[in-house]
Formats: structure tokens, C-alpha cells, sequence
């Protein structure tokens, strides 16, 4: 599936919410919510787009039976936007277009349509995953506060100025400094008993626009931390039995965009996360390799022009026949749903 969302146009794809609680899938996504509150290829499915009403934010439960600190691991990430959701309403651009590739294999699970411009809050656009391979996807965008007395300005300064140096030019803030910003904290949260960067940090230009890969390590406790001479403990604190650590291995993209105008931007963190079990990404290795180097976030014409780069004569002469028959038209109004159009194909 080659998920994507077209400027201006609301979430492109309709979701199917699957029960994952019993293969144990955790959407970090609802965490990051949960705390912001309080403070393929054309071979797959181009999905149609459809736009919402009304931006509802997602329920905030625990439904799923994980506790309030597993919700909040990403507490610094939504944090270093907070003050943005209180400042004044600028102008702003058509809703920013994204794009990444879902492996067919993948579940999607959880959707969320972008909030209004007037609406500065953290959001989890999808969340989606594999349970019998045990990975996660999320995909993000937070505002960044631009409050030089709110305590996450530095972090957050450090994205802007990383990320809005125009390529060919080197940036004033090191690719080490940007992630820090996003990491920093993430080392000594509650319940963190261990971090560890993997690999080198690496930048691509994608559409002329920077973004950061890097990978770590980490391992949490959900309960109560006991210290030890054979090491950490994690406990229930009621009745002191064991509870398993969650040892899990991340894959993070991160680019930073100005969605406002010149004379009064707006900054938004976007980045995808993916997670499996800690160690080799083993089975995952090429769903990782094939969501991370998908993802991507610009106009809907820089985009649209990523797409057919990459298509085949074949499936080029195919997309001019479903555009010249109005299928893809129908497709993105609404009018047609591809569940309908495979019961006609097969007639």
C-alpha cells in the first residue's frame, strides 16, 4: 500500500482498527497523545482521500490494559511542542502532504486526520504493524515552541535551525546536537533502565528537503525500578511480582517544516517510528528499509513527482489509462471504493 495524503485534502486512508492487544503491540503514538493532552508502489493501492468533517482528537484510554506510564514514553517529544498549542494563530499553508509505504503484510490500525492551523497540538497520524513479526509503525507531527521562556525552546531551536539550513549549506547545529534534542531526555525517563544509540546517525535529502535516520536501543520498566546486585528488578509495586521489561528496538525519521509563511512560521517535528524486538531486526529488516526510505513529507507536486520516478513504462501506462478512464478521480472523491473496484474488475 503506498499511503498518502494529498495537500489540502484530509487523511488518505480509510481505517480498520484490529484487536492487538494479545500479540502485544504497543502504540506508542497513543502514549505521545495521552501526555499532550494534559499539557504499494502503484502495484499496491493509491487509497482515496477523504476529508473529515471535523478534527475529533483520538480517544484517550487504556483500554488496551497498559498503564499510564507506558502511554507517556514520548512525553519529551510532545512536550518540546507544547507551548506552541497556546500561541497566536498565524496564516498558514494547505494541510502538509505526506507519503510512505505500507508492506502488504502490515495491519493498519489507528488513524488520525491532521488538526485545523488554528489547532497546535501533537498528533498520531496512523499507527499500524505486524503482529506476528512483532513490529510497530507510527507516523508523528508535533508544533515546536518558538517561546524563548518555555524550557523546551533549546531543543526545539536546535530542530529549526538543523533542518531549515537549505541543502548545500552546512547547518550551524550538528547532526549529533538535533538528535539529542529528541533523545536527550527519552535516557532518564521514568521507568528507563537502559538506552543505547545504534549505528551511526545518518542524513538523506529526500525532494531537496534534510532528514535524520538513527536507531537505539532502550528498555522499560512499567512498574516500580528495584536496584540490585544482579541488577534492575521490575516489580507491580502492589503485590511486588515480577513484571517483564519491554526491551524494543526503534528505527526514527525525522525532518522539522515550516507550515506557516516566511514573515510568521510555524514548525512541526514529523518523523516516523518504527519498533520491533530488541536485537537484529531479523524478519523486519526489509519492512523497515522499505517504510523508512518511503517516508516522506512536502507539497503534493514534489511528491506526486517522487511517485512516478520510481514507477515502471508498465505501470506508468497504467496510471494514464486509469486517469484518462476516471478511475483515479472517483477514487479520490469518494465516489468509488476499492473494495468496490476489485468486485468490478472481477466482472
Amino acid at each position: 500500500k503506498l499511503v498518502h495524503i494529498k495537500q489540502g485534502e484530509g487523511v488518505g486512508m480509510v481505517a480498520t482498527r484490529a484487536q492487538s492487544s494479545q500479540q502485544g503491540l504497543r502504540r506508542s503514538g497513543a502514549r505521545l497523545l495521552a501526555v499532550s493532552a494534559a499539557l504499494g508502489g502503484l502495484a499496491g493501492h493509491l487509497l482515496p482521500c477523504q476529508r473529515q468533517a471535523a478534527f475529533v482528537p483520538p480517544p484517550l484510554s487504556l483500554a488496551d490494559g497498559r498503564s499510564d506510564l507506558e502511554f507517556g514514553r514520548r512525553q519529551t517529544i510532545a512536550s518540546i511542542g507544547f507551548a506552541a498549542a497556546f500561541g497566536e494563530v498565524a496564516a498558514v499553508q494547505a494541510e502538509q502532504a505526506w507519503q510512505l509505504k505500507l508492506p502488504r503484510t502490515w495491519r493498519l490500525f489507528e488513524q488520525n486526520q491532521q488538526p485545523p492551523p488554528e489547532v497546535k497540538e501533537p498528533v498520531a497520524l496512523i499507527a499500524a504493524g505486524n503482529a506476528e513479526a512483532g513490529g510497530e509503525l507510527e507516523v508523528l507531527k508535533t508544533p515546536l515552541t518558538q517561546d524563548p521562556k518555555d524550557p523546551n525552546f533549546k531543543p526545539a531551536k536546535d530542530l529549526i535551525e538543523y533542518f531549515s539550513t537549505p541543502v548545500g549549506q552546512k547547518p550551524t547545529v550538528s547532526m549529533d546536537k538535533a538528535v539529542d534534542a529528541i533523545t536527550a531526555s527519552l535516557k532518564t525517563q521514568q521507568g528507563q533502565t537502559a538506552f543505547n544509540m545504534l549505528g551511526k546517525i545518518q542524513e538523506q535529502i529526500r525532494q531537496k528537503r534534510r532528514y535524520l535516520l538513527f536507531e537505539f536501543e532502550d528498555s522499560l520498566c512499567t512498574g516500580q525500578v528495584t536496584k540490585g546486585v544482579k541488577g534492575d528488578a521490575c516489580t507491580n509495586p502492589e503485590d511486588n511480582s515480577p513484571v517483564p521489561f519491554i526491551d524494543r528496538r526503534h528505527n526514527f525519521v525525522m525532518t522539522v517544516l515550516n507550515e506557516g509563511t516566511a514573515k510568521a512560521p510555524i514548525w512541526y517535528l514529523w518523523f516516523s517510528e518504527i519498533t520491533g524486538p530488541m536485537g537484529e531486526w531479523g524478519p523486519l529488516a526489509e519492512a523497515v528499509e522499505e517504510i523508512s526510505g518511503s517516508f516522506a513529507v512536502g507539497s503534493g507536486d514534489e511528491l506526486e513527482a517522487a511517485r512516478t520516478e520510481q514507477l515502471t513504462p508498465d505501470q506508468m501506462k497504467a496510471l494514464e489509462e486509469m486517469k484518462s478512464k476516471g478511475v483515479l478521480k472517483a477514487l479520490d472523491e469518494g465516489k468509488i471504493t476499492r473494495e468496490q473496484l476489485e468486485q468490478l474488475k472481477q466482472r
